[in-house]
């Protein structure tokens, strides 16, 4: 039997869009990436970016990789930024932007506390159901809407010239209103009291399911060849994953980029069901917040710090800690004390210069400064914002700061997952560019983990891993 052929992998990312080849072993043949620049300015609290600049330039970022390497493609796997919606009409084209994961419209006028009063079931800021539901509500649906879907959903049903695109499990279950634990269906009955109609939510296909092929107009557009196949695309956290742990069992998944993730699989059975008593939410969140969660405003509205992610099927699942500002709030420090330089008078230093001092400053210091790095609330908590524990009279050095960010967001991450799922862990593996730029943010892991730290040799893993997917499936 012949190995599979090269597998291309599109990553449709928050701030860029990273293409990979990978060959039948999983070794990389090619990779590209650039930033799209597809961000939409607007009103504070929303977050938007055009899905046609999205997709011309994943379009010219695939056409990067070696034209050689390209004609060898036998199937294409996506994977994006999850929980966002973009709406289309019967035709598949945008009715109107993509609205990520970090949007947080639906605070405007106690709109995301009167929802979750109607609901039986928790939701989160910025999770693509609960910002359809503000629309409805709002009835800010654009006109001739037919469907919803994410970003890399849609490219994927593009390629292969579907009227409405389909999602996979990993990719709906970021939208929320999810049936249960092992339920991979809509709970229709909750999207109807959220005020969603019911036909404008795309159908969903298992994990690794062959959506189509790709067109002959689209393969020439991408430099691709025509009729390959394309799989539904997943989660980009899902992807990560399967990309970079090489023992899912004992190994944890920490990423950082505009967020941050700490992610680990487990079996869901009734061993781990009886688990979820041993580390009550209240006193992670005390331990969190610093504040008694009982006297926290709309108390009722403040929900789990993790979540139970689907991941390749079965009963393994993906249990999941994000900070919405990981690596941002490791970008929040530079821009802060470039604005400090100029508010002085002093003239700035580049960024690559500024993050290689904070990094060398903070392996230095024994500071127990404690920066809280929740700038824009967290999903468990959308009223949470930023806060420095440990500040005496001691002049606050950079370095001082540095590590207190660090140190900040990893112990974030530590806390929102519970015990029970860190115990017996051996390994952490980190990716994303942040860790393996900043020594800094892996030592501090090691620090609050009491855990090795590798940082993976793989670039892209996102990419890496919808293209992974892909040649683990029979085509």
């Amino acid at each position: 039997m012949n190995p599979p052929e090269p597998a291309l992998g599109i990553d449709i990312g928050t701030g860029k869009i990273a293409a990979v080849i990978l060959d039948s072993s999983g070794s990389i043949l090619a990779v590209a990436s650039r930033p799209h620049h597809a961000v939409i300015a607007g009103p504070p609290g929303h977050f938007e970016q055009d899905p046609r600049k999205l997709y011309s330039v994943a379009r010219e970022v695939v056409r990067e990789l070696p034209e050689s390497i390209r004609a060898e493609v036998g199937s294409i796997g996506l994977t994006g930024q999850m929980h966002g919606v973009l709406l289309v009409d019967k035709h598949n084209e945008p009715v109107g932007p993509l609205i990520t994961w970090q949007d947080q419209r639906v605070l405007e006028d106690d709109f995301f506390v009167a929802l979750q009063d109607r609901l039986n079931k928790w939701i989160f800021v910025g999770y693509g159901l609960v910002t359809l539901a503000y629309l409805c509500a709002k009835q800010a649906l654009p006109h001739g809407t037919a469907c919803g879907t994410t970003i890399h959903a849609w490219l994927a049903s593009r390629l292969c010239g579907l009227d409405r695109p389909v999602l996979d499990p990993t990719d709906a279950h970021s939208w929320g209103f999810f049936k249960g634990l092992y339920d991979d269906r809509w709970d229709r009955r909750e999207i109807s009291r959220a005020g969603i109609p019911q036909d404008i939510l795309p159908d969903i296909v298992p994990t690794g399911h062959r959506i189509g092929d790709l067109k002959e107009g689209v393969a020439a557009e991408f430099g691709l060849p025509t009729g390959i196949a394309v799989l539904a695309a997943l989660g980009d956290n899902q992807a990560s994953i399967l990309a970079t742990l090489e023992h899912p069992q004992t190994d944890l998944g920490l990423t950082l980029g505009t967020g941050g993730q700490l992610s680990a699989v487990i079996q869901v059975d009734d061993n781990y069901l009886k688990g979820l008593d041993q580390q009550r939410f209240e006193d992670r969140y005390q331990e969190l917040t610093g504040r008694d969660p009982g006297k926290a405003k709309h108390r009722q509205y403040i929900s789990e710090s993790y979540e139970l992610r689907p991941y390749l099927g079965g009963k393994q699942r993906l249990a999941v800690a994000a900070l919405l500002c990981g690596g941002a709030a490791w970008n929040w420090l530079a821009e802060t004390a470039l604005q400090w330089m100029s508010d002085l008078g002093v003239p700035p230093v580049n960024t690559t210069d500024l993050f290689a001092r904070l990094n060398r400053m903070g392996l230095l210091s024994r500071s127990q400064v404690r920066v809280h790095p929740h700038f824009l609330g967290e999903r468990f908590d959308p009223e949470l914002r930023g806060r420095i524990d440990g500040l005496n009279l001691h002049p606050l050095d950079l370095g001082s700061l540095a590590r207190g960010v660090a140190i900040g967001i990893a112990d974030a991450l530590r806390i929102m997952m519970p015990s029970h799922i860190l115990k017996k862990r051996r390994l952490i593996v980190a990716s994303g560019n942040a860790l393996r730029r900043n020594p800094l943010l892996v030592k501090a892991a090691e620090e609050v983990f009491g855990l090795p730290v590798i940082v993976s040799s793989m670039t892209e893993e996102a990419a890496c891993g919808a293209a992974k997917m892909v040649l683990g499936r029979t085509l």
